[in-house]
């Protein structure tokens, strides 16, 4: 990926860990899949940090 202009959208989910989902662009997806999640953890300054990457 050279750019974040082949993200079409962003949600963010709570729960046991937060997440945020990445939807792509329809001329990307056969080349990365139709999303990827991002795994975050918080510490203790209420800094996050990615912890996974699934798509």
């Amino acid at each position: 990926m050279k750019n974040l202009s082949i993200i079409s959208q962003m949600a963010q989910y709570n729960g046991n860990y937060p997440m945020v989902a990445v939807r792509l662009d329809e001329e990307h997806q056969k080349e990365y899949g139709k999303q990827l999640l991002f795994r975050l953890s918080q510490n203790e300054d209420g800094f996050y940090r990615i912890i996974g990457i699934m798509d």
